[in-house]
């Protein structure tokens, strides 16, 4: 009822949460909830605001389950003793109530009670109620997520073995309530439909209010009364009623600012613990889920988080990134640079690393570059992660080593040679022989012997004929002196020999006139002019 009018007619009073009668035994409530958790569930629609209900719940980040009634969305054969008319536009409100994440549900057809007025007629009949809604859902509802609300909570163990042995047999329920069925305890508790249609009455009786009505606002704090005295669990409400001075869809609005401060959290019905037992299993990716698909999880576990109705694995930031953003169950991690110092880090600044590139050590948080150990000493330790390289002196004989021993040169200094690991004296080639190649980082000096009739001094590069005079330590070759002929002498000069003089044989050609000179200088005096003696 909107505003006073009647086009939309109201069903008979729900009874009592704390009604007795026969329950099989998956009647459910909501007592596995967490504390302080709730379960919104709307009975009896769809109605002329069912899409704006829908939409604000989604907007809170609220999914709920509406049992719908079969002829709301089309007409019906089933005698229609609550003249339900179909709602205009109720395909299109179960599209959005899917979209918005909630679960549409079956609650009959007809809204009759089950017990006291279909039983009687039959099980085709009962089976009827069930199977019309189906078929006006089914396309609206998740693989195996069907659940069942009986109208008025009137159930037994006759209507369940009238149902047990059908097709309709896949539905779980029937689904009770644990909050807002209660019409006869106000203010302590109450129920939205006896609150718009006057039949709300007080603690000890009496109508409420005088008149058994309550507005928004008052149906809506004894609803909050209820609430912080059970704690948690399955809440019934109704969408398509309301009478002028309250609304369901009006009050809902109400409450939910005010549970969510009161530290309240909102599951789908199907998220109850000992409904989910009954479902099939989600999705591995999925803690909760809300269909069997991964993308119909309504929980992550550790490590992932939701977006778009399915869990994805939390990101790990590259090398080089820190997160800046933990993952969140609604959020990705978010990474930043570190500083280029580093490797890893735990943040941006230059001493949160966490581990440094090659090269470099991790000390008080900061990437050190390694040292180079000075010439004449090595590395006794190598750096590592955490600690510089420490150097130690090489054995004196080496000019550069990998360790102490003399046998762990790498490198000479000038006039030695790397053999075995050892530094060696370069050899200098002795006399007779001659140097051909000289000494070299990793090899000794190479001789080689003069050839016959040849001859050198120690350290020469080459050879020179015996007899000859070497032209120092690198001596050339020599034609051996004046060659033919004989010495002449006239008016007191020596003469060349005929013949050929070069090299160091000009220089022995020289000596011998040298020679001459002096023993003319030695021989007596005579006659100059030939004088005979």
């Amino acid at each position: 009822m909107l505003g006073g009018c009647t086009t939309d007619p109201l069903p008979p009073a729900e009874p009592a949460a704390t009604a007795s009668f026969d329950l099989s035994a998956t009647d459910i409530l909501g007592t596995t909830l967490p504390a302080k958790t709730l379960a919104l569930t709307f009975d009896d629609g769809p109605g002329p605001r069912t899409a704006e209900l829908s939409m604000y719940l989604k907007a809170q980040n609220i999914r709920a389950v509406f049992f719908v009634n079969g002829a709301r969305i089309a007409a019906t054969t089933l005698p229609n003793t609550n003249t339900i008319a179909v709602t205009p536009g109720a395909a299109g409100m179960l599209a959005q109530m899917v979209a918005d994440g909630h679960l549409v549900a079956n609650h009959t057809t007809t809204h009759r009670d089950m017990v006291t007025e279909v039983l009687p007629t039959g099980n085709a009949k009962l089976l009827q109620e069930l199977t019309e809604t189906d078929a006006d859902i089914a396309a609206y509802v998740p693989s195996g997520r069907w659940l069942f609300r009986a109208p008025y909570g009137s159930y037994s163990a006759g209507v369940f073995n009238g149902l047990k042995g059908t097709a309709m047999n896949k539905y779980i329920g029937p689904i009770y309530w644990d909050i807002g069925g209660t019409s006869n305890q106000y203010p302590n508790s109450a129920a939205d439909w006896a609150c718009w249609q006057g039949q709300q009455r007080r603690v000890g009786g009496g109508l409420a209010n005088g008149n058994g009505f309550a507005t928004t606002t008052q149906c809506g704090d004894a609803y909050l009364n209820e609430i912080n005295t059970v704690g948690r669990g399955i809440v019934l409400l109704h969408d398509p009623y309301a009478y002028a001075s309250g609304n369901t869809v009006d009050m809902v609005k109400y409450l939910v600012p005010k549970l969510v401060a009161a530290g309240y959290s909102f599951v789908r019905a199907d998220q109850v613990p000992q409904i989910t037992a009954l479902l099939p299993p989600c999705d591995p990716t999925c803690a909760t889920c809300l269909g069997v698909t991964a993308t119909q999880c309504a929980t992550c576990a550790s490590g992932r988080w939701f977006s778009a109705g399915a869990c994805a694995v939390c990101g790990a930031c590259p090398a080089g990134a820190y997160p800046s953003a933990a993952c969140t169950p609604t959020a990705d991690t978010t990474c930043a640079a570190c500083n280029p110092s580093c490797a890893t880090c735990t943040g941006p600044g230059a001493t949160q690393c966490s581990s440094c590139a090659s090269g470099s050590f991790l000390e008080a948080g900061g990437c050190q570059a390694c040292s180079t150990c000075a010439p004449g000493s090595f590395a006794s330790t190598p750096c590592t992660l955490t600690k510089d390289v420490t150097c130690a002196p090489c054995d004196p004989g080496c000019g550069a080593c990998s360790g102490p021993a003399p046998g762990e040169c790498t490198a000479c200094g000038g006039g030695r040679f790397l053999s075995g690991g050892r530094c060696q004296a370069c050899a200098i080639c002795p006399a007779n022989t001659r140097q051909v190649s000289a000494c070299a980082a990793d090899k000794d000096t190479a001789c080689a012997p003069c050839d016959p009739g040849m001859t050198s001094s120690a350290g020469a590069t080459t050879c020179f004929p015996v007899g000859g005079a070497a032209g120092g330590p690198g001596g050339g070759d020599t034609d051996g002196g004046a060659q033919g002929g004989g010495a002449a002498e006239e008016s007191g000069c020596a003469v060349a020999p005929a013949g050929r003089v070069g090299g160091s044989g000009l220089l022995a050609g020289l000596g011998l006139l040298v020679l001459l000179a002096r023993a003319r200088r030695s021989r007596p005096s005579g006659n100059v002019h030939g004088e005979r003696r």
